[in-house]
């Protein structure tokens, strides 16, 4: 089986990577509970960690390709008429979250819908 080099991949992998990497920390510092859910227009729920999610991605992906549009689903849109758009749901199930539900899908891997297992760790340690 081969492996993943992170050397070999694009430049825009790697910023995805490292934009998904420091998203999924706040979506699992949040999952414990201790967060605040709000409605939003759509009656769809968004909490602290959706919003404070995509705010880490936005920084990351700008912060390199400042050109680049980005729109997220929680903050909206900037320079969404640019040549490359980044679309942005940092957790999508957001009612699985909510509710602690140990699989929700997050941006963990920008390549591929990514389920996240936050008490994964703490099973795999179990052993």
């Amino acid at each position: 089986m081969e492996t993943y080099d992170d050397k070999e991949s694009s430049e825009y992998l790697q910023v995805a990577l490292l934009a998904a990497k420091a998203a999924a920390e706040i979506s699992r510092f949040y999952y414990a509970g201790n967060f605040t859910v709000t409605t939003k227009e759509d009656l769809t729920p968004v909490t602290q960690a959706d919003v404070e999610c995509e705010q880490k991605i936005r920084e990351i992906i700008l912060e390199r390709f400042p050109e680049h549009g980005f729109y997220g689903e929680e903050t909206g849109r900037t320079r969404d008429h640019a040549d490359t758009l980044w679309l942005v749901d940092p957790i999508d199930g957001t009612k699985g979250f909510v509710r602690q539900y140990p699989f929700f899908l997050d941006a963990d891997r920008p390549d591929a819908p990514r389920t996240n297992c936050p008490r994964r760790l703490e099973w795999d340690n179990d052993e």
